[in-house]
């Protein structure tokens, strides 16, 4: 069967097309801030809320098995019905189907979530000021975040001689955290409804060989988190895949408003997960440059965080190898790819953030 012309080159410029598009979105970042951000996207969040809240399971994980069955059996049975033509022609048809599938990815990516890229950072609609963030402002808030989880922890009641767990189910953890945003109203936030609710992922011991705490799915709408963490962490990786989900994508914007979310939550445990997380970055932000100054902040800690914190980085200790740097470098392609500043390095930006904030006494601490 001949295919007419004019369909291989519509079918050739999808993707041109698609890309066309995202660069305008890039070009235009206030316009994509009211068009998709604050317009399109809080209806695509309700679709995927729908779709996700009928499922106990990530629907993420179910349609991508799904997928490679279906589209293994199509392509054993599309590749027998091209038989009578030649195999160049074959491979020829594949492709082009192989450049639509692209673009047809990139365009439910982009319209899903992806143009959330293009919209102007967290840092900027906060009106941060991160100028000349100074080593001694680092490491003098990462010894106030430190004395905080210690306040945190004695508040939660749990046993400081052993790693905290998490008291709640998973679906009141992400009520607590979705009326935590609510309540936070983030610049540029225009989701005022409950959202797709997290869930642990069926491949957690998979994600935690790659070294990866939580992934957010665009193509469904799904915050998930890897369900084999120490708690402590796990309730901070909600926070963040959820922050993702309200349209922050630079990774340590993303961490800066977990904290923010699990500070406002008003819970004990949340707010101490929040302080701990943040006490860790900062300190370990000061160490880079202070050695002998972070080992006195940490040396702050008490019993019940430090347990905490040991648990944490022994957790991750057992997986660290060629999977987890390679899926680093992975990541770290893909965010340069959406223009995020610094790939995975973006992560620790959340120590100058705070800073910032500190700055603007914006900092929820007493």
């Amino acid at each position: 069967m001949q295919i007419p012309a004019t369909r291989w080159w519509l079918a050739l410029l999808s993707l041109p097309l698609v890309l066309a598009v995202r660069w305008l979105a890039f070009r235009n970042p206030e316009v994509t801030e009211q068009v998709f951000s604050q317009g399109a996207y809080p209806i695509v969040a309700r679709v995927a809320t729908w779709l996700n809240g009928w499922l106990p399971v990530p629907l993420a994980e179910v349609a991508l098995v799904a997928g490679l069955v279906v589209g293994v059996v199509w392509l054993k049975w599309w590749w027998k019905a091209q038989l009578p033509t030649t195999r160049m022609r074959r491979l020829g048809r594949l492709g082009l189907i192989v450049w639509c599938a692209v673009a047809v990815g990139v365009g439910v990516f982009l319209v899903a979530w992806g143009f959330h890229y293009a919209r102007p950072p967290l840092r900027e609609r906060l009106a941060l000021d991160l100028t000349e963030i100074r080593d001694p402002e680092v490491l003098a808030l990462g010894q106030r975040f430190v004395l905080a989880a210690n306040a945190a922890h004695d508040a939660t009641g749990a046993d400081p001689s052993v790693p905290t767990t998490l008291p709640y189910s998973i679906g009141d953890t992400d009520a607590m955290l979705d009326e935590a945003y609510r309540r936070l109203a983030l610049p540029g936030d225009g989701i005022t409804f409950r959202t797709s609710p997290a869930k642990s992922l069926l491949s957690s011991s998979v994600f935690s060989r790659l070294g990866i705490s939580g992934i957010f799915v665009p193509f469904t709408g799904e915050p998930l988190f890897n369900g084999h963490t120490p708690a402590a962490s796990r309730a901070v990786a909600i926070a963040h895949e959820k922050a993702h989900q309200r349209g922050i994508t630079d990774e340590g914007e993303a961490n800066l408003a977990a904290v923010l979310a699990c500070l406002e939550s008003g819970d004990p445990y949340l707010r101490y997960a929040g302080l701990l997380y943040a006490s860790s970055t900062l300190v370990g932000a000061a160490s880079r440059y202070d050695p002998v100054g972070a080992s006195e902040a940490a040396s702050l800690w008490a019993a019940g965080p430090r347990a905490d914190l040991v648990a944490m980085q022994e957790f991750w200790a057992q997986y660290q190898g060629v999977a987890t740097r390679a899926a680093s470098r992975v990541n770290d392609a893909y965010l340069r790819s959406n223009r995020v500043e610094g790939g995975v390095q973006s992560y620790g930006r959340v120590a100058a953030m705070l800073v910032g904030l500190e700055r603007q006494g914006a900092l929820p601490l007493e």
